[in-house]
């Protein structure tokens, strides 16, 4: 992994940028999860073997954590919030999927991430329904802000109702990193 280099992440994700529609799949299992802050986000780390496949390439769900507002922005427009579920490979390289959340009718799943110390809880509940994406090269969001990582940002968010919005914002709000320029890469268009 790279340090500090050009391609940084988060980005704003251009209106015309072209969307992944296959080579997505997750193989996600209800595991007991360990949930709190780590200081710096609403962190869950399942004691489960939850995966998703890549194209074809297999990753194994590390953890997941929330940022408050979305790091990730469409055509400038920043979601509610966004959840990152980070997996890696056997070799250590990052897979990470963006989950979007917007305000609207409360989430069962989401209950279970705000409700406490540990839970049983499926990370597929956390997904929504179409797995359609956009798909760059990154960095991690948070320090050291290492390159080389895999992002697949799901076009579709997921609703979590405003009462838990202002949960997850009373545990951690603006702990997002600013959106970094886009610099060389291509993501190409529809």
């Amino acid at each position: 992994m790279v340090r500090g280099g050009t391609d940084q992440s988060p980005i704003d994700i251009p209106a015309d940028a072209r969307v992944h529609r296959g080579g997505l799949r997750f193989r996600y299992r209800s595991s007991e999860t360990k949930i709190g802050s780590d200081g710096y986000a609403l962190r869950a780390d399942p004691v489960g073997t939850s995966e998703v496949e890549v194209d074809g390439h297999v990753s194994r769900l590390l953890q997941f954590h929330l940022h408050s507002p979305s790091e990730h922005t469409f055509a400038g427009r920043a979601s509610a919030a966004e959840l990152h579920l980070v997996h890696a490979d056997e070799a250590g390289a990052l897979t990470v999927v963006g989950v979007l959340l917007e305000a609207g009718d409360a989430h069962p799943g989401f209950e279970a991430l705000l409700s406490g110390a540990r839970a049983l809880l499926d990370p597929a509940t956390l997904l929504p329904a179409v797995h359609a994406c956009i798909a760059y090269r990154g960095s991690l969001t948070t320090p050291p802000f290492d390159e080389g990582v895999t992002w697949r940002v799901l076009v579709q968010p997921i609703t979590v109702s405003p009462d838990q919005l202002a949960r997850l914002r009373a545990i951690h709000d603006g702990n997002a990193r600013p959106v970094q320029p886009l610099g060389e890469r291509d993501l190409g268009t529809r």
